[in-house]
């Protein structure tokens, strides 16, 4: 039966690799409805076992915190409802919330932005819409070729949000990986990671980015170049947490108890570097959007509005400076909003959790 469990876990997770990694698309391609639907039943069954260990294990955890430590479960729902509590205190969270929602429905609904949903760009080219200002028809105004700006932004916003998740979904693997090897471990590992993560470190970003993008010209290297740095970061982060943690009695509790290392690690340690993990991955999603930005204005490519724009302020310089600055500052004031948000969302889910673990 563990077989057969690990199978579907194993089938999940390339499935999510053909529906959601660059070149799915073209995987997708290739396979027949009767296959999608087949990869699609075994998702639904992964996803049923998983769920169903999830509940199972959560019943078991229940029951050894009553007996062990009389913590009941509506102790646990009371702590849940602080957190709640504490989260949305932060007035600031509501806007972010509302900021996010907004980008979100951009990213993946364009055509509600769009004026012309059917069309993937318009031009105006009569004489009564030669104004590039903002306005009621063109709230963000129109590029010098004629182009509706609200409509480019529309169709690049997906690109502006999947290649800082993206990089943000790979920094934590690398970085907790490396983290919890040189920090549970020590010695000679630790020594070796450490001295690999302190070489990446040791560069400005932006000079180390402009260094890999000259080298080496394959699509994807953006995102593995941002989750390297971002993965090394998190990696140190980690380590110093690890080293404190590894001490305390709890742990020394679960050695005793003749608990695996993979458990200790993965139900003891990790646990409490939650907090510290959500707020880097908020900071570094923000770092990713700017830097992102920076690398498309000097000519090295960028993703969504940092391409579009930042190609356009260098096509356009006199013209965007002297007569539209809107069109490029339009774009770096929702960047930078967007960037904001994230950060007010990653120092909120902190201080919820700080709270929650003195409860």
């Amino acid at each position: 039966m563990g077989v057969i469990k690990f199978a579907l876990y194993v089938l999940t997770l390339l499935s999510f690799l053909v529906f959601y990694v660059y070149g799915g698309k073209v995987v997708i391609g290739y396979i027949s409805n009767i296959e999608v639907a087949v990869i699609c039943g075994i998702v639904l069954v992964a996803l049923y076992q998983i769920i169903k260990n999830i509940r199972e294990k959560k019943i078991k955890v229940l029951e050894t915190l009553k007996n062990n430590f009389g913590v009941d479960q509506g102790t646990l729902k009371r702590k849940s409802k602080i957190f709640i509590r504490k989260f949305f205190k932060y007035k600031a969270v509501w806007f972010a919330i509302f900021v996010l929602v907004i980008f979100t429905i951009m990213a993946y609904r364009p055509e509600i932005f769009m004026k012309h949903p059917y069309e993937i760009l318009y031009r105006y080219t009569e004489l009564r819409d030669m104004s590039f200002a903002p306005s009621l028809t063109h709230p963000f105004g129109l590029h010098p070729s004629g182009y509706d700006n609200l409509t480019i932004m529309a169709i690049n916003a997906r690109n502006v949000l999947n290649t800082p998740l993206l990089a943000a979904l790979y920094s934590v693997i690398i970085g907790v990986m490396l983290g919890t090897i040189a920090g549970y471990f020590k010695g000679f590992v630790d020594k070796i990671l450490m001295l690999i993560v302190e070489s990446m470190l040791a560069f400005a970003p932006i000079m180390l980015f402009l260094l890999v993008l000259m080298v080496f010209r394959h699509p994807d290297i953006r995102i593995w170049m941002f989750s390297i740095f971002g993965g090394c970061t998190l990696a140190k982060i980690i380590r110093a947490e690890l080293f404190s943690l590894r001490e305390r009695e709890f742990v020394q509790q679960a050695k005793a108890a003749g608990c695996s290392e993979f458990e200790i690690i993965f139900r003891h340690l990790l646990p409490n570097c939650i907090s510290s993990i959500l707020l880097q991955t908020s900071n570094f999603v923000g770092q990713v959007l700017m830097y992102d930005a920076m690398l498309a204005f000097l000519g090295f490519g960028g993703s969504g509005w940092a391409q579009v724009m930042g190609g356009l302020f260098r096509r356009y310089q006199g013209y965007v400076v002297r007569v539209a600055p809107w069109t490029v500052a339009i774009s770096g004031l929702l960047i930078f909003v967007l960037i904001i948000s994230v950060n007010i969302i990653g120092e909120a889910l902190r201080g919820a959790m700080e709270v929650k673990e003195n409860a």
